[in-house]
Parts: structure tokens; C-alpha cells; sequence
């Protein structure tokens, strides 16, 4: 029995490009192959290949690469949502393709991955500057350090995306920062930066160029830094909290 193509809908969740641009875009494809033979699968393996084109290209350095890099990286973005949303409403759901999913994802999707050391390669190679290199090793050891602690003292809490807040995709749940209270607020505002990673390094690296040269001003530069004191910040106050749990499984 052919199931009925899936109704339009508005998303409401995670950050404002998921709501209003990749998700929303990702159920016009998702309804656009509704009557297709292309599996899920299919879809992971060919926004993979994107992916990997844009880290070449984001590595070469240049005005033309880093703004086709850009480009194809936004395409995969989108299609990340295509492949999931395809799978559970046309009820092809696997162990493997969630795994192939995720595998691809913490790969060549991830700021402390080769998504993160192709930019910052590239920037290297057209400022010859180490500095880049240099950011892209602290987001790697802070994130590293990060699932340190999350796997010694808040196991039970590791959901599959490696965050504390497991977001359901087909829920109407969000990052809500207004009238929540102030510590809730700040909070989220915190969350909803770290899964804006991605877009940080993407539109700091869209600019680089433009803006070294017109303004002085060196947006991945920021942009690895804003996402490094994100990261590291996250990973002190986590090593405080397990250093005291610690003592206290110690003492007993």
C-alpha cells in the first residue's frame, strides 16, 4: 500500500536556520521523491559526497573555494535533514543507516572533525598564519575532554547526537529564550550557540576573504574563537562539576 505524500507543516525547533530553512526545505525534497525508488540510504551516501567536495574545496584557500565550499556545504545541511525525516515517515528506519548517518556526521559535519580542519587548513594556506591550526586543536581537545566527562559522570544522559538535550525531530520543541526566566534564558541562548557551530564557521568562512581585505576584519578568526570559548567554557565547567563529584565518590 503506497503511503499518502507528507503534508506541509511548520517547524518549530532547535535554532531559527533548522525551523525556517533546512527543515522546511527538507520536506519539499522529502515530498518531491515521495514517489521515488531513491532509499534514505542513498540520500546519506550522495549528501556525503557533497560533503566531502566542500571540505576540498573549503582546504584550497581561496575566494572562489570557500564560497563554493559554502555552498555545497548548505546542500548537505539541508539534505542532513532529508535523509532522517525520509527514513521515519516512509518507514525505512536501520540500525545501519543510523550508523552510516552518524558516522558520516561526526566525520566530515563536526567543528572539532575534518569539517573544522578544512577550514581552518584553508585559512592557513591563504594567511600562513598557524594561528588557525592552533584554534582548531583547542575545539578538538575541548571537545574531546567534553565527552570525557560526559562518559565518566553523565553516561546515562548521552543521548545519539553526543548532547544532554535529545531534540525529537517530529515535536514542536525548541530552544524557547523568551519568557522562561533569566537562568533558563542564558541558558539556551548557550545551547542554541553550540548547535549553531556549524553556521558559525560556515558564514565566518563565506566573509573571510571580503572582509580581511576591505575591513581588516578576519571573520573565521572569530569564528573559531567564538566557538572555542563556547566549547572550552562548556568543558571547564564540566571538569569543576566531575572534579567535585569525584572527590565525593572518593570520600565514600
Amino acid at each position: 500500500m503506497q503511503r499518502k505524500k507528507p503534508e506541509r507543516k511548520k517547524f518549530r525547533q532547535e535554532d531559527i536556520i533548522s525551523s525556517y530553512i533546512h527543515r522546511p526545505l527538507g520536506l519539499e525534497i522529502v515530498r518531491l521523491l515521495w514517489n521515488t525508488n531513491i532509499t534514505a540510504n542513498q540520500i546519506t551516501i550522495f549528501r556525503v559526497i557533497l560533503n566531502i567536495i566542500s571540505l576540498i574545496l573549503f582546504a584550497q584557500g581561496t575566494l572562489a573555494g570557500f564560497i563554493s565550499g559554502f555552498i555545497f556545504f548548505q546542500i548537505h545541511e539541508i539534505l542532513d535533514t532529508v535523509d532522517g525525516m525520509y527514513s521515519r515517515l516512509k518507514e525505512q528506519t536501520s540500525k545501519f543507516g543510523a550508523f552510516m548517518e552518524y558516522f558520516f556526521d561526526d566525520l566530515f559535519s563536526t567543528s572539532y572533525g575534518l569539517f573544522g580542519l578544512s577550514i581552518a587548513y584553508g585559512a592557513y594556506n591563504y594567511s600562513n598564519n598557524l594561528i588557525y591550526i592552533w584554534l582548531f586543536i583547542s575545539i578538538t581537545i575541548g571537545h574531546s575532554l567534553s565527552s570525557v566527562y560526559l562518559q565518566t559522570f553523565e553516561s546515562e544522559k548521552i543521548c545519539k547526537n553526543g548532547t544532554l538535550h535529545n531534540i525529537d525531530h517530529d515535536s514542536e520543541e525548541f530552544f524557547a529564550i523568551l519568557g522562561v526566566g533569566l537562568k533558563k534564558s542564558l541558558t539556551n541562548i548557550v545551547y542554541t550557540a553550540m548547535r549553531w557551530k556549524n553556521e558559525f564557521l560556515l558564514w565566518g568562512t563565506l566573509f573571510y576573504i571580503y572582509c580581511k581585505e576591505h575591513f581588516g576584519i578576519d571573520s573565521i578568526f572569530w569564528a573559531l574563537i567564538i566557538h572555542s570559548l563556547l566549547l572550552n567554557a562548556s568543558w571547564i565547567r564540566r571538569a569543576i562539576t566531575g572534579y567535585k563529584k569525584a572527590k565525593i565518590l572518593d570520600k565514600k
